[in-house]
């Protein structure tokens, strides 16, 4: 299960030069712009990992997940920065920051890790491979 946090901020363009931050029940004239923040965790220990073989068997190759944001109500596809967490033997990856498949609701990682002899997926699962990840990126006002 995901877990998120969300953060609203208004932002009032004022002329061409100004830009003020409102917080609460400020009023304000002229445009807005809803910016979000939101964070989460594709879970520890139970991220749903899919084997993805760029070789000839799931020894040879990475995982990818799809990461859900629905939650976090982004009207567009926002920025997002990952992370890759566990136990153990997350120090042997790469690829965990490049996102892929990016819309206002989710994202695809892949991993790839050089040990070999191991199926991965279950490699991940043993020391809780997850994604931590922070969005920000346009939302409803309302």
């Amino acid at each position: 299960k995901c877990s998120f946090f969300v953060f609203t901020v208004i932002l009032a363009l004022t002329s061409a030069s100004q830009l003020k931050l409102l917080v609460g029940d400020e009023s304000f004239e002229g445009r807005t712009v809803c910016v979000r923040t939101c964070s989460g965790s594709s879970g520890r220990g139970t991220t749903n990992w899919e084997n993805y073989s760029g070789g000839e068997s799931i020894t040879d190759g990475g995982l990818y997940a799809d990461i859900s944001m629905a939650e976090c109500g982004f009207t567009e596809p926002p920025n997002v920065v990952t992370s890759l967490y566990g136990d153990g033997g997350h120090w042997t990856t790469v690829g965990q920051n490049a996102i892929y498949d990016l819309t206002p609701n989710s994202f695809r990682v892949y991993v790839y890790t050089s040990l070999k002899g191991y199926d991965i997926r279950d490699y991940a699962r043993k020391y809780k491979f997850n994604i931590t990840w922070i969005a920000v990126g346009k939302g409803s006002c309302s």
